[in-house]
């Protein structure tokens, strides 16, 4: 093996044929939403952590082959705080002594495994013989009562109308949606835990089209499940078909599952122009072909990854 090169470590003079990498890594946390990102929240002292890898930042957890149409099985387990709940792309267990284990995953691009564990408040249902759940901070608790409901009736209406619309079924085994603290997005589309920034909870009145676009949130980030999960761009050069799509399915789905009827209207008025803006510009360039890889038929080699720590200072 190489001389780590800053990000990256060369792997020298590997032979034909299979191989095992065993990595053993001490991890810095952070403060800017990429990576495993860390807060304590000012307002009981309980602290929080969660994964956003994507676009390229899965280097800043665990070394891997990091390119989306390079899929994986993952198996995770995690050791934390014994009152701390722990969220995964996959069911987890706890096995006790704080320590977790998460069902391992499907094939999936390194960008979209996902982590969150902290003292959650959640609430959970059962759909469709799944698990769904809602989580969020503790101190928000009540926020998040409040709107469970409907939050959850819009969640189900929505993947009820994906499985209409698309002939493979839901492909992972749950599906949590976990509002984070101090998130660096809108929303991320881990499969089976989609994280969302936590102003999503509202913690005062709001507009009928602020519970609208928070639909439309849910909604484009379920459609990723499919479109982006399970079939994968090869490349982040066709990012824009990846998001796009999602877009213009959280609008349709929206209008069609959910008391939202007039969200075209504001897909018009907030999201047709920046097409437009866009197309006046330099940088314009006409649709390319797009090549894409599915979970269903796509089988790569990975190293294996034996152990990630991260300090608690």
């Amino acid at each position: 093996m190489g001389i780590r090169d800053g990000n990256r470590l060369p792997l020298t003079g590997p032979a034909p044929g299979p191989h095992e990498l065993t990595v053993e890594a001490d991890m810095a946390y952070s403060r800017t939403g990429e990576g495993m990102h860390r807060f304590t929240d000012p307002a009981d002292g309980e602290t929080y952590l969660y994964t956003q890898l994507f676009l390229d930042d899965a280097r800043r957890v665990f070394a891997a082959f990091d390119q989306p149409d390079l899929k994986a099985h993952f198996d995770l387990t995690v050791t934390a705080p014994p009152h701390w709940t722990v969220l995964a792309n996959g069911t987890t267990t706890h096995h006790g002594d704080g320590r977790w284990t998460a069902a391992t995953t499907p094939l999936i691009s390194p960008y979209l495994v996902a982590v969150a564990a902290g003292p959650w408040h959640t609430v959970r249902t059962d759909h469709r013989g799944l698990p769904f759940g809602i989580h969020c901070r503790r101190s928000l608790a009540p926020h998040l009562d409040a709107d469970a409901t409907e939050l959850l009736s819009t969640t189900t209406a929505l993947f009820d109308r994906y499985h209409e619309k698309f002939d493979e079924p839901y492909p992972f085994d749950s599906y949590d949606q976990a509002f984070v603290p101090e998130f660096n997005a809108g929303a991320m589309e881990n499969p089976g835990l989609v994280t969302f920034r936590d102003s999503y909870v509202f913690r005062s009145a709001v507009t009928d089209a602020e519970r609208c676009s928070r639909a439309v949130t849910i909604a484009h980030e379920m459609a990723h499940m499919w479109f982006g999960d399970l079939v994968t761009l090869t490349w982040w050069d066709d990012i824009w078909l990846n998001e796009s799509f999602a877009e213009y399915m959280g609008y349709q789905t929206v209008a069609e599952a959910t008391r939202w009827t007039h969200v075209w209207t504001d897909f018009a008025a907030g999201r047709k122009d920046w097409g437009y803006d866009a197309d006046q510009r330099p940088t314009t360039h006409p649709l390319s072909r797009i090549h894409i890889c599915s979970l269903k038929h796509k089988t790569v080699c990975w190293p294996q990854v034996r152990r990630t720590e991260y300090p608690m200072s």
